[in-house]
C-alpha cells in the first residue's frame, strides 16, 4: 500500500494558516485589507492581551449576503479572481480566498455582516475550521469579523508566540502602516480598552501622520508628488534632521497595498545622498502608483513583498521625486515668483565662497600673528569663537577663565549660507594674545605630564585636524576625539554616580509613537541613569527636563530616539553594559560635529588633550582618532 496520502480539508487548512497566520499581526492585516476591498471609509481595531485572546475588526463596506458568508470561510472561494489571466492584473488586496478560512481553522470566528439591500443580516459561528451556526440577525450595513483564542488548537504554534505587549507592539506597527497607507480611510485603533490611534480619514497625509507620529514631526514634511515615465510617486518625506536609526519609519505601499522591497530602500536612500549622516534613514510615507501588470504581490505568503518587471523605472521614479521635493524645499525659497531654476541661480550670486587664509609655509615662530579672529560659519552651526582679551583685565584676573569652544552662538540672525562643492582646503591656526583654556573634558592620569611637541598645521575638509608631530603627519578626526573625551568625562561621573545635569530653563516635550511612548515610561531609570530626567507629559509625549550639562538642547530629540532604539534592540533583559552603551550615545551628542570650522586655539586644545588619552586611540564606537604617514613614507611617494 502506498505511503502517500491527500490530506484532509482540515489538516490542510491548519498548515496553510501557518504561512498566512504567522502571528495576531497577520490576522489584524488581512482583515483590515478586506475591509478595504469591501470599499469601507470607516474602520475599527480592536484587541485584547496582544491579539491571543481577542482581535476585531469592524467595518462599514459593503457587506455580505447569507450565502457569500458561508462561503467566505471556504478556502479558495474568492470573488477577486475569476480566470487565470485576472492573476496579472491583480487590483485589491485579498484574492487568493484563504485568509479566512486559515484564521477559521486555528480560532473561534463570529462573523456579522449585512449587505444595505438585505433587511436583516447574518450570524455565521465557526470553530477550529468547522461552521457551528449560522443564524438571521439584525446589525448595521458593513461587516464585523471577532477572532477568538487565535492557535487555541494549535499548542505548538502558541507556544512560539512573544508576550502580549510585544505581540500588540507588533499589531500598533502594522495599523500605524495601514493608517499611512490609506488616508482616505477613518481608521480605530482600540487595545485593551484604550484607544491607541484615531485618523480622520480626509484624505491628507499630514492628517494621517500625525495620527500616529504627533504635531512635531508632521510639521516637518516635505510633499512628494509627481509622475515619470508612467510610474506616480506620492505622499511625503522628512526633512534631513529628521533622520532615524534604523528602516522602521520607512513606509511605502504599492498600488495601496503595504510592503517591502529593496529597490524602494535604495532609491529613497540616494535621494539623500551626501544629505543625510552615514548609518541614518530618512522618514518616508510614499505611494506607488503603477500599472499592476508590471508588479508581482503574489511573491510572499503574506504578500509583504513585491517584484517588479521594470525595477528600473521605479528606481528612477522614486529617486527623481524625492530628490528634487528635497531640493525645491530646503534650498529655494518658496516665496520667489521665479522659477526653481532660476532661484537656484539667484541664490548661487548672492551668495559668496567663504575665504580662508592661505597657508603659510614660515616657520612657527616667523608666522605672523593676527590681530583678531574672525568667525568662520558653516552651513549647520556657527559657533563663539576666541576673542583677543583687554591686557588690563587679564591682569586683574587671577586665574585664567575657563571657556567651552564647542558653545552654540546665541545669535538672532542665523547667515544663509549656499550649499558648496566639497574643497580641499587648510585652514591656517590664527593667533592671539590671550590663550584661554579649554574647558576640562577629561583629566589626564599626571597633570604635570608633557606630550611630545607637536604642531597643528590647520582642518581638512571641516572635519580633520592636520597635525605635525616629530617624524609623522597626523590626521585627527575631531568628532572622534572629541567623543572619546567626552565619553570619559562623563564614564568617570557614572561611576561615581555624579553625572552633572543642568535644568532646562523651558522644559522640552518630546512627542513619540504610542510604542516608542510606551517603551519610554517602561524605562526611564535608563534616561535618568546617563543624566537625563523625564517623566510622563501624557498624550503620547514625555517632557525633558534636565539633560547632561555640554548637550545642546537642539540635540535632545535625537537622543532621545535613539536610546529608545537601543533598548528596543536590547529585548526585555539588558545586558549588563546597557548603561555603558546609552553614555556612547550621550558623548556623541556632546562631540563638535564633522563639517564644522574649528578656530585656532579649539584645534590645539582638541589635539593636546587627545594626545594625553595614554593608549586610548580609538572612539567609544571603534573609530580611530588618528591617522598616521610617516615622513619616509611621504618622502618614498614623491620619490625622494
Amino acid at each position: 500500500m502506498g505511503t502517500i496520502k491527500v490530506l484532509d480539508r482540515l489538516l490542510s487548512d491548519m498548515i496553510a494558516a501557518g504561512e498566512v497566520v504567522e502571528r495576531p499581526a497577520s490576522v489584524v492585516k488581512e482583515l483590515f485589507e478586506n475591509a478595504k476591498d469591501a470599499g469601507a471609509g470607516r474602520i475599527t481595531v480592536e484587541i485584547q492581551n496582544g491579539g491571543k485572546s481577542m482581535i476585531c475588526v469592524t467595518d462599514d463596506g459593503s457587506g455580505m449576503d447569507r450565502e457569500d458568508a458561508v462561503l467566505s470561510v471556504v478556502r479558495y472561494a474568492t470573488s477577486k479572481l475569476q480566470t487565470k489571466e485576472d492573476l496579472f492584473s491583480i487590483a485589491t488586496m485579498g484574492f487568493r480566498g484563504e485568509a479566512l478560512a486559515s484564521i477559521c481553522a486555528v480560532s473561534r470566528l463570529t462573523i456579522i455582516t449585512r449587505k444595505e439591500e438585505s433587511l436583516s443580516g447574518t450570524k455565521l459561528v465557526c470553530e477550529g475550521g468547522e461552521v457551528v451556526t449560522v443564524e438571521d440577525i439584525g446589525c448595521p450595513v458593513g461587516t464585523k469579523i471577532t477572532v477568538e483564542n487565535l492557535f487555541y488548537n494549535t499548542p505548538a504554534r502558541l507556544k512560539f508566540l512573544k508576550k502580549d505587549a510585544t505581540e500588540g507592539a507588533y499589531i500598533e506597527e502594522i495599523v500605524a502602516r495601514l493608517i499611512l497607507a490609506n488616508p482616505h480611510i477613518s481608521v480605530k485603533f482600540i487595545k485593551d480598552g484604550k484607544q491607541i490611534y484615531y485618523s480622520k480619514g480626509d484624505n491628507e497625509i499630514r492628517s494621517a501622520v500625525y495620527s500616529v507620529y504627533g504635531n512635531q514631526l508632521a510639521e516637518q514634511l516635505i510633499l512628494v508628488d509627481r509622475e515619470i515615465g508612467g510610474v506616480k510617486v506620492s505622499g511625503c518625506v522628512g526633512s534631513p534632521n529628521l533622520a532615524r536609526p534604523t528602516r522602521k519609519f520607512e513606509h511605502f505601499s504599492i498600488n495601496g497595498r503595504i510592503c517591502k522591497s529593496k529597490i524602494l530602500y535604495t532609491a529613497l536612500e540616494f535621494a539623500y545622498f551626501q544629505k543625510m549622516a552615514q548609518g541614518k534613514y530618512p522618514f518616508c510615507v510614499l505611494e506607488i502608483e503603477v500599472d499592476h501588470s508590471l508588479c508581482d504581490v503574489n511573491v510572499h505568503p503574506q504578500k509583504a513583498e513585491v517584484k517588479f518587471s521594470d525595477e528600473a523605472s521605479i528606481y528612477d521614479a522614486i529617486l527623481t521625486s524625492v530628490k528634487d521635493a528635497i531640493e525645491e524645499k530646503l534650498f529655494v525659497k518658496e516665496t520667489a515668483p521665479i522659477s526653481i531654476a532660476a532661484s537656484k541661480a539667484v541664490q548661487y550670486e548672492e551668495k559668496k565662497e567663504p575665504v580662508y587664509e592661505q597657508r603659510s609655509f614660515l616657520s612657527k615662530k616667523e608666522q605672523p600673528v593676527s590681530q583678531k579672529t574672525e568667525p568662520i560659519f558653516n552651513e549647520l552651526t556657527e559657533f563663539t569663537f576666541l576673542r583677543e582679551s583687554n591686557e588690563e583685565e587679564k591682569q586683574k584676573t587671577q586665574t585664567t577663565p575657563v571657556v567651552n569652544l564647542f558653545e552654540p552662538k546665541v545669535s538672532e540672525e542665523q547667515p544663509e549660507i549656499a550649499e558648496k562643492e566639497p574643497e580641499i582646503t587648510v585652514v591656517t591656526p590664527k593667533k592671539t594674545n590671550a590663550e584661554p583654556v579649554l574647558e576640562v573634558i577629561s583629566e589626564p592620569e599626571d597633570e604635570t605630564e608633557e606630550t611630545e611637541p607637536f604642531r597643528v598645521i590647520g582642518q581638512v575638509f571641516s572635519s580633520y585636524i592636520l597635525i605635525e608631530k616629530g617624524e609623522e603627519l597626523l590626521l585627527l578626526d575631531q568628532h572622534a576625539a572629541h567623543e572619546r573625551l567626552n565619553y570619559e568625562k562623563i564614564h568617570q561621573e557614572y561611576q561615581k554616580k555624579e553625572i552633572h545635569s543642568q535644568l532646562l530653563m523651558v522644559p522640552k516635550i518630546v512627542e513619540l509613537a504610542p510604542t516608542d511612548y510606551r517603551l519610554a515610561l517602561e524605562n526611564l531609570e535608563c534616561f535618568s541613569n546617563v543624566g537625563i530626567v523625564a517623566d510622563d507629559f501624557q498624550d503620547n509625549s514625555i517632557v525633558i527636563r534636565e539633560i547632561p550639562c555640554e548637550v545642546k538642547e537642539r540635540n535632545i530629540e535625537k537622543l532621545v530616539y535613539e536610546i529608545l532604539e537601543e533598548i528596543r534592540r536590547s529585548g526585555k533583559v539588558l545586558p549588563e553594559n546597557f548603561n555603558q552603551r546609552l553614555l556612547f550615545l550621550v558623548a556623541c551628542k556632546m562631540s563638535v560635529k564633522a563639517n564644522t570650522d574649528l578656530s585656532s586655539y579649539q584645534m590645539e586644545e582638541l589635539a593636546k588633550k587627545a594626545f594625553m588619552l595614554h593608549g586610548k586611540t580609538t572612539c567609544p564606537h571603534g573609530r580611530p582618532l588618528f591617522v598616521a604617514f610617516s615622513k619616509t613614507f611621504i618622502e618614498t611617494k614623491f620619490e625622494r
